[in-house]
């Protein structure tokens, strides 16, 4: 595998992955997205604030 750019994206995605599997696999009901001018938030009471990238 080869990534480039300035945003280590699989670098994240692995961390997402493992915060999800370590609260237990939660399903979408679950979660909470906080949406605001400086940016998003997708939220869930095991997993303290998941930052989504900016586009």
């Amino acid at each position: 595998m080869r990534e480039g750019g300035p945003v280590k994206l699989w670098e994240r995605i692995e961390r997402v992955l493992d915060a999800y599997d370590a609260a237990g696999t939660p399903g979408p009901e679950t979660f909470t997205l906080h949406v605001y001018e400086g940016g998003q938030h997708l939220r869930h009471p095991q997993m303290p604030g998941l930052p989504l990238p900016r586009p």
